[in-house]
């Protein structure tokens, strides 16, 4: 299996387990609530989370679209969530095709 389809499988159980995730992008790590994963218009796969931590002091509790071409070293933690963050909306415009969504 390539890395990208068992980092495509560990988002789509995040979501569908509502399990946080931890990944690196640059040398930046974060910790996010994934709420939706898909295709946007543009061709681009991205994750749409909740960010709730980082090891960077700008890192703050926002919603943040991911690309996943530059996502490394994705973990499904053992921490879960309760489910939807205020602000989130299903089937969201900016995704043209989903793969999976709270």
């Amino acid at each position: 299996m390539s890395d990208g389809f068992l980092i495509n499988q560990r988002i789509f159980d995040a979501i569908l387990m509502r399990h946080r995730l931890q990944f690196r992008t640059g040398h930046i790590i974060y910790v996010v609530e994934p709420h939706a994963y898909g295709i946007t218009h543009d061709r681009r796969q991205v994750l749409w989370a909740w960010q709730t931590a980082g090891d960077d002091a700008n890192v703050q509790a926002e919603w943040v679209l991911y690309q996943t071409d530059e996502m490394r070293d994705v973990q499904r933690l053992a921490e879960t969530f309760e489910g939807p963050r205020p602000g989130y909306r299903r089937d969201n415009e900016f995704m043209r095709e989903i793969h999976g969504q709270l």
